[in-house]
């Protein structure tokens, strides 16, 4: 597939979370001259507005040729389907929205009942 600037898009794998549990994942920036993060389309990130992910605004790029960054969060967010994507950390980069993927968001893990003998 491509994007509008005519580059490629890579699907990033598909992100499985149930509500009310932490989110982490790792971006490593193998990328030779451009800063990347990760936005998380369609969460609110109330209570972790630094790891939204929109370069320049909460975040700063993650640095091209090796650096990386762990976003570590609660998904507090409704059960849905929702998605990711890589914000680029230069303008004119075509590197904006190259990766994407569905982030899907299940419900809270059931209590189980669990039968006791005495």
């Amino acid at each position: 597939a491509n994007n509008p600037n005519n580059g490629p898009i890579l699907m990033g794998p598909p992100i499985h979370v149930r509500r009310n549990e932490i989110l982490s994942v790792t971006l490593i920036n193998h990328l030779q001259a451009t800063g990347l993060s990760i936005h998380w389309h369609g969460f609110e990130m109330e209570m972790s507005p630094e790891y939204d992910g929109v370069v320049g605004v909460t975040q700063c790029p993650v640095s091209p040729d090796g650096g990386t960054f762990d976003y570590r969060f609660v998904v507090d967010e409704e059960v849905g389907t929702y998605w990711y994507h890589t914000h680029a950390g230069a303008l004119g980069v075509d590197a904006a929205d190259v990766v994407r993927g569905a982030l899907i968001v299940h419900p809270e893990k059931e209590l189980e009942e669990v039968e006791v003998n005495v």
